[in-house]
């Protein structure tokens, strides 16, 4: 597959009735007694990344808890074909509170949801080792904000938008994603934080930001939960066996129904409850919980779908005394317009496209096809460098392309460029359309350096060398393509 962008947001908020700066009172509800003890907890949490292999017993809950929708695991690599929700299992957050209470947060895909719009399951397992029931939340950046945040790292874009709690047992998922602008199912909670920082419709003295909540619960199409606020907390990282994320955002909020909360807990401190709400929509959560927030990233740039393991092996069969062809090949995001990126759909999630560049040899019967990678699939302008990897890219198309004949002296150098890298992928700085151009430079070109931006970061970019190419005037023995095609495919004849 070429190079190509997602999104792919994270994000992580800390969900939590009650918040003190320093230390916090915390509140035992004793339900057959009908009173509550107060005990002192500091505010402090741990956070790891997880699989399904970590926690098989969350994710059959939460399995288990969606009677009303079409479920596919990522990992179960499935059709897609009918599934109204699809949970990533491969990157689970799970956040840890100095009780003991884990939340475990998964993303899910709900197919054609805005572009805008991000969700995830909440579970939360007691100290006590019980699993309460899952229940997702909905996430409506500001529009005019969303590029902003898609393409920031946390410490400089918090949250700004809608937040909408649901009990999963009861939501008509289909409609969430409003893209028919209906919704059937009534969301639990809600608050509109409008500067990411802190909101307050309840207490509001929660430590951790300067932002404000408007309506606190005000969101369109339910009323207000006088009760509810929000306030940033911090900007922390995630690690464990799945990886690490750094810049995620740790949020504080108190997403409560104000039916009879204020003759219970009068002074609305109640850290760590284990109730829920029983109601018309299923199973409302009301317990405190810490919430990691998993959000796909805008820009990833994927590892080859056919990598090449020895490049020595790859180039074997071309005699590096003899002359050559040589085939420059770029897939324009937008053919012809020189944009370094767009958008486009893929059933699921948007995308943000910005193409891909690639190189062929040709001899004899002899024939390589290939390209420049990131070893790994987390490269994005939050994280744009990895180790370097090379795929097989035979049979790919094109938008344009540029082709010569070149010297023995000029096949050594190119196969030299390949076989003996040493550099390692970075997404502004050394990518796909870098070596490329140095490939073609070597083939006696002159291209330049075909620098462009895209959201979050900028470099040299098919868009903008696509552009170049259409324009390039040719010496002898070269030639040119902008009708585009499919690349040769890679033989060997040795």
């Amino acid at each position: 597959m070429k190079t190509k962008k997602v999104i792919r947001l994270i994000v992580l908020i800390q969900i939590i009735l009650f918040t003190a700066c320093e230390k916090q009172e915390v509140l035992q509800l004793d339900e057959n007694a009908g009173n509550f003890q107060i005990e002192e907890n500091t505010d402090s949490f741990q956070l790891e990344a997880l699989t399904v292999n970590d926690i098989p017993d969350v994710v059959n809950k939460v399995l288990k808890s969606t009677p009303n929708s079409n479920v596919l695991l990522k990992s179960a690599n499935g059709s897609g074909n009918n599934e109204n929700l699809i949970l990533d299992d491969s990157w689970i957050l799970a956040a840890t509170d100095s009780i003991g209470n884990t939340s475990y947060s998964l993303r899910a895909y709900i197919p054609e949801t805005p572009y805008n719009v991000f969700y995830n399951i909440l579970v939360k397992k007691t100290y006590e080792g019980s699993l309460n029931q899952p229940y997702l939340l909905r996430y409506e950046v500001d529009e005019e904000y969303w590029l902003t945040y898609a393409t920031s790292h946390r410490k400089d874009a918090t949250f700004q938008g809608n937040i909408e709690v649901y009990a999963v047992n009861s939501i008509d998922i289909p409609s969430l994603s409003r893209s028919n602008g209906n919704n059937n199912t009534e969301p639990c909670f809600g608050v509109t934080v409008t500067s990411g920082s802190n909101g307050s419709g309840g207490n509001g003295n929660s430590g951790g930001g300067n932002g404000n909540c408007s309506g606190c619960g005000g969101t369109p199409g339910f009323s207000s939960n006088a009760g509810s606020n929000y306030s940033l907390a911090g900007v922390v990282s995630a690690s464990g066996g799945s990886g690490t994320k750094p810049y995620v955002e740790v949020g504080k909020g108190d997403f409560v129904e104000d039916f009879n909360q204020k003759s219970r807990f009068p002074s609305k401190q109640a850290q760590y409850l284990s109730t829920s709400r029983s109601g018309s929509n299923g199973e409302c959560p009301e317990d405190q919980v810490l919430v990691p927030i998993n959000e796909e990233e805008l820009i990833v740039t994927f590892s080859p779908d056919k990598p090449i393991a020895d490049m020595n092996e790859f180039l074997e069969c071309f005699d590096v005394s003899k002359e050559a062809s040589f085939s420059i090949f770029v897939d324009e995001p937008s053919p012809g317009s020189g944009d370094t990126w767009t958008t486009s759909w893929n059933g699921i999630k948007p995308v943000a496209v910005v193409g891909y560049t690639f190189i062929s040899i040709s001899q004899g019967g002899n024939v390589s096809t290939f390209g420049f990678y990131p070893k790994g699939e987390d490269v994005s302008p939050r994280n744009p460098k990895d180790l370097a990897a090379f795929g097989n890219d035979g049979g790919e198309k094109f938008s344009a392309s540029l082709s010569t004949n070149i010297t023995a002296s000029q096949l050594k150098k190119i196969i030299d460029l390949a076989v003996k890298n040493s550099s390692d992928y970075h997404l502004d700085n050394f990518n796909c359309t870098d070596f490329a151009l140095k490939a073609a430079n070597i083939s006696g070109f002159n291209l330049s350096s075909c620098d462009g931006l895209w959201p979050g970061g900028g470099g040299s970019n098919p868009g903008t060398l696509g552009s170049e190419i259409r324009n390039k005037s040719l010496k002898n023995g070269q030639s040119k393509n902008t009708t585009g095609g499919k690349a040769p495919a890679n033989k060997k004849k040795c």
